[in-house]
């Protein structure tokens, strides 16, 4: 029985590598297309909230690797893993102001979760929030600590939260952080060392070419309401350096507070923030 178990967590698993639609024949040769069938999803997921964040924030950043749109991520994390995207999709890259062009910071992207409910009770709701940010190119100056926060525009209760960051697939692999600067009812606010970049002329990379902010959160307390998340990236260099984060929840960007080694070489570039959404706890 258990290895009939582990048979089919493994083929849940795998359906996540295969274009949905399509089969493989003997010997990898490409089989007859398979017409789509209708189901409902049977989520594979963790009932441990945090560890099912965990696994969230590794199969989207597995599909994006794979070259997969925001759009069919979101479709494969409802149909696979019963993982609804709630603040209405997209990726909304036009940043905030005007910013320097050697980065994108993506809109953040929130989904719902449910733990299962014991024997009496009900179901429990979580929120799981992503951001992330890609540098368009390898920059010259990557000396001094970066920050990046994922800000709310109302009060939540934080349960968990991760960073992890790669380089472009050339030289640096990837590393998770789990201690934040700061984490609170208004975000949570990371502070890393986004380098060091290779030197050699051809192919260059750095340690933070690209990375994803996961948070896992309920509502403060206990009702509906909407609310929206924002992302900033926080980039100093040369003698400067990120040396504290503030987040507070409200609508503007006024909410982000970066401390500074020093009052120059140094730049922001925030999100636009996600569409409004409706939270219940």
């Amino acid at each position: 029985m258990r290895t009939t178990i582990r048979l089919l967590a493994v083929a849940a698993l795998g359906s996540v590598l295969l274009p949905l639609g399509t089969g493989t024949g003997a010997a990898g040769a490409p089989g007859p297309a398979v017409p789509p069938v209708a189901r409902a999803c049977s989520p594979v997921l963790p009932a441990d909230p945090d560890a099912a964040a965990a696994r969230v924030n590794a199969l989207i950043t597995q599909m994006d690797r794979q070259g997969l749109t925001q759009t069919a991520i979101d479709a494969r994390l409802a149909a696979d893993h019963c993982v609804r995207r709630v603040d209405g999709g997209g990726t909304g890259l036009r940043p905030l102001g005007d910013p320097p062009r050697e980065i994108t910071v993506g809109r953040p992207a929130i989904y719902k979760i449910q733990k299962p409910k014991k024997s009496k009770g009900k179901a429990t709701t979580y929120y799981i929030a992503t951001a992330s940010w890609r540098w368009n190119y390898v920059p010259g100056n990557v000396k001094g600590y970066d920050a990046f926060s994922l800000r709310f525009t109302k009060k939540i209760s934080e349960r968990s939260h991760s960073l992890t960051y790669s380089g472009n697939g050339r030289f640096y692999g990837s590393r998770t952080i789990n201690q934040a600067e700061t984490a609170g009812p208004g975000g949570v606010g990371f502070i890393f060392n986004e380098g060091p970049r290779t030197h050699i002329p051809v192919p260059l990379d750095m340690r933070g070419y690209t990375g994803r902010m996961t948070v896992t959160f309920r509502p403060s307390k206990p009702g509906c309401w909407y609310l929206q998340a924002y992302a900033q990236y926080a980039h100093s260099w040369a003698s400067n350096s990120v040396t504290g984060i503030s987040l507070s929840a409200g609508r503007d960007n006024a909410g982000f507070g970066i401390n500074w080694q020093e009052n120059k070489h140094h730049w922001r570039q925030t999100s636009q923030p996600g569409a409004e959404f409706k939270v219940c706890r």
